[in-house]
């Protein structure tokens, strides 16, 4: 079986190959910075030396770098962190799999498993958040007319300063708008996977599972 990093030793050089990363990632709204990249290559030194791997050619972090900015789940603000994450993630199902996994299979699985432990621990945190101090709005919806809801955000939480604010939003808006959203084609495997371990997630908001 082919995969995509090849089981050796993780060199030095891995937080300077995920900051070369950013000419590529800048495009999804992510950049690393040095201290960042540091963090996702020492995660990734840490369990290969738990688990006496080595690795030859690319590795593991750099796919799932490249793989998570695509991401519309990604966000610069815990980016690091959360790849960082997916990388023990990846490294426990490939040691539990016995390399039986293909790494791009391995890099789709943890990042579902990753989605999953997030949003499982946002519903237990939402019961004990006081009605009337949390609003959801939809992704879809809110990327229409970010500052309408940004706007409905603040009439909802009874916050002052919006119309003090609403310039810098407009203009950050303004700063948008060749901006074109990311187009990913699931295969019919992935698109089940996905169907089946995040049925939860989709029930919750109301999404319509796509066959």
């Amino acid at each position: 079986m082919e995969d995509l990093f090849n089981i050796s030793k993780v060199g030095n050089d891995t937080s300077e190959k995920l900051m070369l990363l950013n000419e590529k990632i800048m495009r999804y709204g992510i950049v690393l910075t040095q201290k960042q990249a540091e963090l996702i290559a020492s995660a990734e030194r840490e369990h290969i030396s738990e688990m006496e791997r080595i690795v030859f050619g690319e590795a593991a972090s750099v796919g799932i770098v490249k793989k998570f900015a695509r991401s519309s789940f990604a966000d610069e603000s815990d980016f690091a962190e959360t790849a960082a994450e997916l990388v023990g993630i990846f490294y426990t199902i490939k040691e539990e799999t016995d390399d039986g996994i293909s790494d791009s299979e391995l890099i789709e699985n943890a990042a579902i498993e990753v989605f999953k432990k997030m949003n499982t621990k946002m519903f237990k945190d939402i019961e004990n958040i006081p009605e009337g101090d949390l609003v959801l709005i939809r992704h879809e919806n809110f990327v229409k007319a970010p500052v309408e809801n940004v706007e409905y955000i603040y009439e909802q939480l009874h916050l002052d300063g919006f119309e003090k604010a609403k310039p810098y939003f407009e203009s950050y808006q303004n700063t948008q708008k060749e901006y074109k959203p990311n187009k990913l084609v699931l295969s019919p495997s992935l698109k089940e996977k996905i169907n089946r371990e995040l049925k939860f997630y989709f029930d919750y908001f109301g999404y319509e599972i796509e066959e």
